[in-house]
């Protein structure tokens, strides 16, 4: 078994995966404030639905839309896998 075509193939998917680790981290920073300090992470293990209301009214309009594109993002990111 020839190793080069693995050599090539993992350090193209570590390469991969190293842009859609700063892709979601720049999603992710507007959404992080005194309330949400985890940012999306906070508001998807907030406990009930107070907090996560919370959470939500903590955004300004930029952070909703940071939110919504980190969502389409992973879900087309989870849809390839």
């Amino acid at each position: 078994m020839n190793a080069k075509p693995t050599k090539k193939r993992f350090y193209g998917l570590l390469g991969v995966l190293i842009v859609c680790i700063v892709i979601m981290r720049l999603f992710d920073a507007p959404l992080k404030n005194d309330v949400c300090t985890g940012g999306i992470v906070s508001f998807e293990l907030a406990k009930d639905m107070h907090k996560s209301q919370a959470i939500i009214a903590s955004w300004n309009n930029q952070a909703v839309q940071s939110a919504w594109w980190g969502l389409i993002f992973d879900c087309n990111y989870l849809a390839t896998r």
